[in-house]
């Protein structure tokens, strides 16, 4: 490695940094004014809200890396232009390309770092926080478990239900057994359906099968196209359990999407997510593409407030974008594989167009 680029990684890195620290403390004061209503009206104790604070660090970080690595980039130049140094690389002979080399490489290990850590932290941080907010701070007592794609969830009257899918725009289960128990704990009746929509307080069961077990061993069933059912539950109890895309591996996402397609559901929404997942940890290095050649234009002024305002207005534009794209996605108007990967591809034609139109 060049000493120019030992010299400039060693900049960057300590604004990388910086950056991290100053877009973390803003998320998380912007995290804290929301929640801050939730802590007092349940009487969280200080040691609960820490813990959901420290469990939303890698969450936060994943989101604000890409900028940091933005802001970084363009205050590195940006410096550097104002004290002629960059002048002074270009007239060595350094092209756009070779100052911008050691910046490009670090985006690229950021980006990799992302993908480790959307597959193995941030899924389980995100589950302890939600778990954190949910028993901790609202003093719910934990009823439920979210495991390989199933729901199973001990309802107030110690049935045990066990759900293969739950489908959020229409509130229904699909692939549903109930357990029902006598005082030794011992199975005595199950209900297995095929779906279940839940009207007016009541359950309707479709395809269902009723069995009940007898003492001496014997199973007695009864099918029924339809079965109405009352059960204090209601969809909402089965929402609270089900994982987020952001609390879920890909592989989880993919085996979550796959089982809407076996019952025959829209799995529009997760699909997006899917992509959306596979999407984000590149954003990094759309940064510094787009970054570089911004910073070093000629004839455009140097600061480090002029800097600062470049990266918000690129922050705040691919949000734009992202967001517009992500609910075209979910209302089916875009194709999923194009929902999610729009503000790349945006930002992946701006960064190009810069750096083939800047002067050599």
């Amino acid at each position: 490695m060049k000493i120019v680029h030992r010299y400039l990684l060693r900049e960057f890195l300590s604004l990388l940094g910086l950056s991290l620290v100053i877009f973390t403390s803003i998320y998380l004061l912007v995290e804290f004014f929301e929640r801050v209503d939730d802590f007092i009206e349940h009487q969280a104790r200080l040691v609960h809200a820490l813990t959901y604070f420290f469990y939303r660090l890698p969450f936060i970080f994943t989101q604000t890396a890409p900028f940091a690595v933005l802001l970084a980039t363009v205050l590195t130049l940006t410096l550097k232009a104002r004290n002629q140094e960059t002048t002074a690389m270009r007239c060595a002979g350094m092209s756009l390309v070779s100052i911008g080399k050691p910046m490009f490489w670090c985006a690229v290990a950021v980006s990799l770092f992302l993908v480790a850590a959307h597959e193995v932290v941030v899924p389980l941080a995100n589950t302890l926080v939600d778990r954190t907010m949910r028993e901790k701070v609202e003093g719910k007592e934990p009823r439920g478990v979210f495991r390989d794609n199933d729901l199973w969830y001990r309802d107030r009257e110690s049935r045990i239900w066990h759900v293969r899918y739950f489908h959020r725009p229409t509130n229904s289960l699909h692939g549903v057994t109930i357990y029902m128990f006598d005082e030794n704990h011992q199975v005595r009746r199950r209900l297995d359906a095929e779906h279940a929509f839940f009207e007016g307080g009541t359950w309707r069961f479709v395809n269902a099968y009723a069995h009940e077990f007898t003492p001496d061993g014997d199973v007695q069933y009864e099918h029924q196209a339809t079965l109405l059912r009352t059960f204090p539950e209601e969809p909402g109890d089965f929402l609270e359990l089900r994982k987020k895309p952001e609390n879920m591996t890909l592989g989880e996402i993919y085996r979550f999407v796959q089982r809407a397609r076996e019952h025959g559901l829209d799995d529009t929404r997760y699909t997006v997510d899917l992509q959306n997942k596979l999407a984000q940890p590149w954003v990094p290095i759309l940064m510094v593409l787009i970054g570089l050649p911004l910073s070093l234009r000629p004839g455009r002024r140097s600061g480090t407030a002029l800097g600062i305002a470049v990266t918000l207005g690129l922050s705040l534009a691919y949000f734009v974008i992202l967001s517009l794209s992500l609910t075209a996605g979910y209302k089916g108007i875009l194709p999923a594989l194009l929902a999610a990967w729009t503000p790349n591809l945006v930002f992946a034609a701006g960064g190009a167009y810069l750096l083939a139109s800047f002067p050599r």
